[in-house]
């Protein structure tokens, strides 16, 4: 086989979405947010939050983590949110934040 050269396979065009009619997508905005859309609520910290029932606590953020302690029931105040769960500024540990309401 040898002698025989090898073609390049072809390579193919692409056009412009504003050269043939349409248009790009909306680009987000230096906020983040696609015009016409409301910016995301950032909660601020420490906030508090209120619990009806006594709550776990566990060691970290998530259902992996072992519990340490209960969280009676009342108002708590936290320093940070990750994936639905609230640091306590008390230092004890995390809680689920489905089982509270804003205040």
């Amino acid at each position: 086989m040898a002698g025989k050269k090898k073609t390049p396979a072809p390579v193919e065009a692409t056009t412009p979405p504003e050269a043939n009619g349409s248009t790009a997508p909306e680009q987000p905005d230096l906020e983040g947010t696609t015009p016409g859309q409301e910016p995301e609520q950032v909660p601020e910290f420490p906030r508090q939050v209120q619990t009806a029932a006594p709550v776990p606590i566990r060691k970290g953020p998530g259902m992996g983590h072992r519990i340490t302690g209960t969280a009676p029931r009342g108002k708590h105040t936290l320093l940070e949110e990750a994936d639905g769960w609230g640091r306590l500024k008390s230092g004890k540990g995390w809680i689920d934040l489905r089982f509270t309401q804003p205040i």
